[in-house]
């Protein structure tokens, strides 16, 4: 009885010692990873100032415009005189259609303040060709009352409407570049 015991013992330390070295190695690789990542981020933070955490992405609430078009992130500029902050994207229809109407909702920080564009409901209209990106300056429809300190927006909220049906897409991790315009 106590010969199977310590076997018992004996194989659980040698495959535990076996699936932790695995884990230990994966967690090796990653924190190498991490250490590059680091070291890029504050070599773009240094080189432009902008405090960068992560890439900017976009993701749609209702997905119902996937098929109709394609929305990219070009950037977003601050005017800390004004506090107003607007971004510049791309579109890319992927459907025959002669108007876009584009336009910024909300943002939120880090850590949870909200900004809107206000009582300002104009729409950026965009005439585009099939296929081909079209730069949108939406600064026709800016956040406001931003303050400078602020140098990271989580969530910008963009309505879209193509025809007569809308969604919402989110780009997340935005960086606002502070007196900055757009070439």
């Amino acid at each position: 009885m106590k010969l199977r015991l310590i076997l018992v013992i004996a194989a659980l330390l040698v495959f535990g010692g076996a699936y932790a070295q695995t884990d230990n190695k994966s967690a090796k690789k990653e924190k190498k990873t991490s250490k590059v990542g680091s070291f890029l981020k504050k070599t773009v933070e240094a080189s432009t100032g902008l405090n960068v955490s992560d890439e900017v992405y976009i993701t749609m609430e209702n997905k119902r415009q996937k098929d109709n078009i394609d929305l990219g992130f070009v950037g977003c500029y601050g005017d800390s005189k004004t506090g107003e902050v607007y971004m510049v994207i791309t579109a890319k229809m992927k459907i025959d259609q002669k108007k876009v109407y584009v336009n910024t909702v909300s943002a939120v920080t880090s850590k949870g303040k909200v900004y809107n564009t206000g009582d300002n409901y104009s729409n950026v209209d965009v005439e585009y060709a099939k296929n081909i990106p079209v730069e949108v300056n939406m600064s026709a429809r800016p956040l406001l009352n931003v303050p400078e300190s602020v140098t990271q927006l989580e969530d910008v909220k963009v309505r879209v409407q193509v025809g007569g049906d809308h969604d919402y897409y989110h780009f997340h991790n935005v960086p606002i570049q502070w007196d900055v315009k757009p070439e």
